[in-house]
């Protein structure tokens, strides 16, 4: 049976072969009322069921509906269940990205429909065609696919059909995913829905008749990325030749982006690897999951490393460079381009270091300390980002101690700031240590050595290790008390660090006292607007909002967020982390409206700062603490997820952090009804906790408060 190339998307392949898209008459149903809505116009057909356009028979209000309709053809099949565990997967199902359902029932002659949301849209590949949109949305379209999708699989169910006529484009601009008509329970062996799948949008395993997964749903994301990118099918053919189909989706390689195809030159090798990772044969090389190909898609459009590809240090510098050129030229760092270049490069390095009095600003002392990261690597060997070369190159920052101390200092201070921005809180303690290991010598070093003790407790406090961490911050501060003549500026960095940390080990009365004395020394010493002063109040609000003095914490979030917002340059991250917190306390007065508008402000913010990903996770923990107080569960569960695996990529698995973000899903799912899931969050929160903290720490406490609750 040969079938026009419109008509092969809508073919649905069953146990008993080709159907044709053959749908019945749709006289029959036009005017008819089924429960509260009445049919008014086909909208299309397929193998499997009509659908309507629809609206309120009693017109008390105007609504208008998608009524889907089981095919006559198939009422008396095993279809009929399949179409009536749809309903029930789209009745727990509640997403943006996904239509909802609205009613159900059945017809006078015992088949089975279902009322949806109805989109006024387009297919998400007629709308790319159209209205030709740049790269950058249309991978943004597929990330909020992913979204929905994400959500799905966390409420346990794979959709298995993601093709583009699936997708529809709402008036908004906002995709839609509908028809989970073949959708089976993630790692089920439905006969069903195996047998039945869109030949071209279907995965190897889907053709063999394999179990389907979380990864079916993956490989299928990678041939929409695909068709929205390039305008070609991953799988093209005659569609005519279903076996030869077949055929390509089991033996051919992942296609390659071509040279022709509108995508920028520079996302090419970022893009195929992504595409050969979704679309691997084997469905346990393809990404983990969807929030993996959303972590990747994100570096995509950041320019930065993505992880499908192999992350070699000459790759890694590729990226890193561009994004801080600007920086890099203000330190004197162009120089930075010799670990790629070659002896010319190093010829002038050396010569502009002889130049170079090292004794200058913060300028030169940048440049020497490129310098020698520089010299300590391989020019062969390609370089790679700055973080990368200082911790796996061999330079040891204790070098630092051959320049002169204003220079050392500034050597330091400048590289544990991008580290601990990064997140990179070892490097930090790796680098430092060396410099703490023996006493303050009598020349006038123990401010440098508090400042240093500073930095080392912060970094430790930072990684999880609390005890280790307060320890030190608790001599530097004395150290710093002490000495008359502190800088104020360096005091109140120490003041807040030290707050920071005993806000984490329960103490916030202590971690108050710190933060208004901080607060004090910089009003004197720093202009009304310096961001240093936003920090401080940011971290000023943070202690209040433990204390219970929600007005107040917010009143000091919003003055940090208004110095952040007339401040010079961009203040994307620091913003993001104030917007975050105020919307906790928000939340906690009872301001929902306002809390989650900050809240979601905090992960737009955050999603644009990619060399910072605790961040984003961060960001999601607020958002999902305002949903779990909107009683929102699932949307709460899965901004917790996110920012779980997030935190665990970054900071391992023991992370105290880690605790708190399991606390908080254990939590959502408990009250969700959802038990058994919630048990092993509590089991995880409780395992962290009880290694970072002492028996009667308020978290772990709770921990264990929560998983009785949810034990019983």
């Amino acid at each position: 049976m040969a079938h026009s190339p419109e008509k092969w998307d809508r073919l649905l392949i069953t146990g008993g072969g080709l159907l044709a898209d053959e749908p019945e008459a749709p006289e029959r149903w036009l005017g008819q009322r089924l429960g509260a809505f009445e049919l008014i116009e086909p909208i299309g057909s397929g193998g499997m069921a009509s659908v309507f356009l629809g609206r309120r028979a009693d017109r008390q209000f105007e609504q208008q509906v998608a009524v889907k309709i089981l095919s006559e053809r198939l009422h008396a099949t095993s279809h009929r269940d399949r179409f009536l565990r749809e309903r029930q997967i789209l009745a727990d199902l509640e997403h943006p990205g996904i239509a909802r359902i609205i009613d159900g029932g059945m017809t006078e002659d015992d088949r089975p429909y279902l009322v949806m949301e109805y989109v006024a849209g387009t297919s998400i590949d007629s709308y790319c065609d159209a209205s030709e949109p740049a790269p950058e949305r249309r991978v943004e379209l597929v990330l909020k696919v992913c979204a929905a999708v994400g959500y799905a699989h966390g409420r346990g169910m794979v959709h298995l059909d993601l093709k583009p006529g699936n997708i529809l484009i709402n008036e908004s601009g906002e995709p839609k995913l509908l028809d989970f008509g073949i959708a089976a329970a993630a790692g089920g062996d439905d006969r069903d829905a195996l047998a039945a799948f869109t030949p071209l949008y279907a995965a190897p395993e889907q053709v063999l008749g394999g179990t389907t997964s979380t990864a079916t749903d993956v490989y299928q994301l990678g041939l929409l990325l695909y068709r929205l990118l390039t305008g070609r099918t991953a799988f093209a053919g005659s569609p005519d030749d279903l076996d030869a189909l077949k055929r390509r989706i089991l033996d051919d390689p992942p296609p390659r982006v071509a040279d022709d195809a509108p995508v920028p030159s520079r996302w090419r090798r970022d893009l195929d690897a992504i595409l050969a990772r979704c679309l691997h044969k084997d469905p346990d090389q393809r990404y983990r999951s969807v929030a993996h190909l959303v972590d990747d898609l994100r570096a995509l459009i950041a320019d930065r490393p993505v992880a499908a590809v192999a992350a070699t240090p000459g790759y890694r510098l590729a990226k890193w460079y561009p994004r801080r050129r600007r920086a890099v030229l203000a330190g004197g760092a162009l120089v930075l381009l010799a670990a790629a270049g070659g002896g010319l490069y190093w010829q002038q390095l050396s010569a502009q270091r002889e130049r170079a009095d090292l004794s200058a600003d913060r300028a030169a002392a940048a440049s020497a300390l490129l310098a020698d990261i520089l010299e300590s690597v391989d020019p062969l060997a390609g370089g790679g980002a700055l973080a990368d070369v200082i911790s796996t190159s061999g330079f040891e920052l204790s070098a630092a101690r051959r320049y002169r101390p204003e220079v050392q200092r500034e050597i330091v201070l400048m590289t544990s700031r991008t580290l601990l921005d990064l997140g990179r809180y070892r490097d930090v303690v790796k680098m430092v240590e060396p410099l703490v290991a023996d006493p303050p010598a009598a020349d006038g070093s123990s401010a440098l050595h508090a400042e240093y003790l500073s930095l080392l407790g912060y970094a430790h406090y930072r990684d999880g290790d609390l005890k280790q961490g307060l320890a030190l911050l608790e001599a530097a501060l004395a150290a710093q008390l002490a000495d008359p003549g502190v800088d104020p500026e360096v005091l109140a960095t120490t003041l807040q660090r030290t707050a920071l940390a005993e806000r984490r080990a329960a103490r916030p009365e202590r971690a108050r006292g710190h933060l208004e004395r901080a607060l004090e020394l910089l009003a004197g010493a720093l202009p009304d607007n310096d961001i240093r002063l936003a920090q401080a109040h940011n971290h000023f609000g943070l202690v209040l909002t433990d204390l219970g003095q929600y007005r107040a914490a917010i009143a000091s979030f919003e003055r940090a967020d208004a110095i952040y917002q007339s401040a010079p340059g961009e203040q994307e991250l620091r913003r993001a982390m104030t917007l975050g917190n105020l919307a906790d306390a928000q939340r906690l007065a009872g301001g929902l409206d306002a809390a989650e508008r900050n809240a979601r402000a905090a992960v737009a913010l955050a999603e644009r700062a990619p060399d910072n990903p605790q961040l984003l996770a961060t960001a999601n923990v607020a958002l999902g603490n305002v949903l779990t107080t909107a009683r929102r569960y699932a949307d709460a569960a899965e901004h917790y997820r996110q920012a779980h695996g997030i935190y665990a990529r970054a900071l391992g698995p023991d992370h105290p952090r880690l605790a708190l973000v399991a606390h908080n899903l254990g939590v959502v799912l408990r009250l969700d009804g959802r038990c058994v899931e919630a048990l092993a969050s509590f089991d995880e929160a409780i395992r962290i906790a009880a290694a970072a903290y002492p028996e009667d720490h308020p978290e772990l406490l709770e921990s264990r408060r929560q998983r009785a609750l949810c034990a019983r």
